[in-house]
């Protein structure tokens, strides 16, 4: 960029540092939340219940990518997906009784979450 920019200049000047600071925090952002992502699932198949079969081993991410948006997503493969409610909220037991929710996804989502916020924070703050 040039030292001085005309008056004429300026509108088009402005645009181009808010397209630079846009482009460079979207990158950002999109590295944090990959990051954040994989963080979760390798937390969540730790923690885990073992006596699942291969639950844990089907816990895995997605990216949605809306050009705009860029979202993370969590998710149970098939067939095992359809346990995650019952072990997260608990459930009857066949002669009677109620198993006890295992907080394995909202404690490692707790964990996550406040980390992955404070890097957004970071990236948009960061300015190169």
């Amino acid at each position: 960029m040039k030292d001085t920019i005309s008056i004429n200049d300026l509108d088009r000047a402005i645009a181009e540092q808010l397209d630079n600071y846009s482009s460079a925090v979207t990158q950002r952002v999109r590295k944090v939340t990959t990051g954040a992502i994989r963080k979760l699932v390798r937390k969540t198949r730790e923690r885990a219940p073992k006596d699942t079969g291969s639950f844990a081993g089907h816990i895995a991410s997605t990216y949605e990518d809306g050009g705009s948006t860029y979202k993370g997503i969590w998710y149970v493969k098939a067939p095992d997906y359809r346990l995650t409610h019952l072990l997260v909220h608990g459930h009857q037991k066949r002669n009677g009784g109620r198993t006890k929710p295992n907080d394995f996804l909202s404690t490692s989502l707790e964990e996550v979450e406040s980390e992955y916020i404070k890097e957004i924070e970071k990236a948009v703050e960061k300015i190169d």
